[in-house]
């Protein structure tokens, strides 16, 4: 009888363990939840307009159900954050820098998305993101990069990619070995690149790098990134030709240069065979179009428009475009 009822009892013991171990939230998950929540200034309570209503201060409400979250469903820890148009600033706090602290309780985080929040960071306390080393998607895009001696979001930020000491720094990015999309687009990031591959070169798995809407002026060192499947660099501003790093690229599908100031040998691109969307619109690109681009037979969208190319789209090639634009 004894041993019966001490089945029993371990039964609902571990019944009770896997429940609030794994189908539940972790308690200091679910308070560094609430904590994001109260910094992001919403308070209204109408699921039409709050993207937090399911974030409840409630001990008994599971947070792996709340919106925007999702958890793993073996260790109950949270894997992705939504948290894109999330940020609420009036004309006072504009200028208030976000707490990235905040986001580091979550040890197993896969997924950070901070999008469109016009929100201020500061690069140096960006730093603290290293200690997610599981993140395989980070989506910063729409944001405000700010130096800690700059505090003017008026003036770009210098150098995001330095690596010396000098600089601006974000060495960190080299720390997430996991990272499979980084997008850091439209983020008043300014000056060169020459230093990217200096502080990404352990970012082996990458397979999607955006990094368009800045004003920066050189192009990175993309040598070390032969998963990068696509690459987003449009409107910056580019000076002298693209390095030799970027045709080494064989895995990449996707390359958008639209608006970059950039120029070069349109022949170049005949060797990225794995094509399937180029945009190369509003450069200096000059001269006739080559017949190497008949090697591109997977490609599906081209836009060469607004630069100083003549000369004919070779048929074989239009005849798997879906959209053209040859203005």
């Amino acid at each position: 009888m004894n041993s019966w009822r001490c089945t029993i009892c371990m039964f609902v013991f571990f019944a009770i363990f896997h429940y609030n171990g794994c189908l539940g939230c972790l308690e200091e998950e679910r308070v560094a939840l609430w904590k994001i929540k109260a910094s992001t200034k919403w308070n209204l309570t109408d699921c039409r307009l709050s993207p937090f209503c399911t974030w409840v201060d409630d001990k008994t409400s599971d947070c792996c159900t709340w919106e925007r979250v999702e958890c793993s469903n073996t260790t109950g820890r949270v894997i992705q954050l939504s948290l894109h148009k999330t940020y609420i600033l009036n004309s006072e706090e504009y200028n208030q820098f976000m707490d990235v602290s905040l986001y580091t309780p979550f040890e197993e985080l896969q997924h950070l998305d901070l999008s469109y929040n016009i929100a201020h960071w500061e690069i140096e306390d960006l730093e603290r993101l290293s200690k997610l080393k599981k993140l395989e998607v980070l989506d910063l895009g729409s944001n405000v990069f700010v130096n800690r001696s700059n505090t003017a979001p008026s003036i770009p930020t210098k150098v995001l990619f330095s690596n010396k000491s000098d600089k601006s720094t974000v060495p960190f990015l080299g720390e997430l070995k996991s990272l499979k999309t980084l997008i850091v687009s439209y983020n008043n990031l300014a000056g060169s690149l020459s230093d990217f591959a200096k502080v990404v070169t352990n970012l082996s798995n990458l397979e999607v790098l955006d990094l368009s809407r800045n004003n920066l002026d050189d192009f990175p060192d993309l040598r070390n990134m032969s998963k990068l499947k696509i690459l987003d660099l449009s409107r910056n501003n580019f000076s002298g030709r693209i390095p030799p790093s970027l045709w080494s690229l064989n895995s990449l599908e996707v390359l958008s240069l639209g608006d970059s100031n950039t120029k070069d040998s349109i022949s170049r691109f005949c060797e990225l065979t794995r094509l399937q969307e180029l945009d190369l619109s509003g450069n200096k690109f000059e001269g006739i179009l080559p017949p190497c681009l008949n090697n591109l037979t997977s490609l599906r969208m081209v836009d060469f428009s607004y630069n100083q190319l003549s000369g004919k789209i070779p048929s074989s090639l239009t005849s798997n475009l879906t959209s053209l634009d040859f203005t």
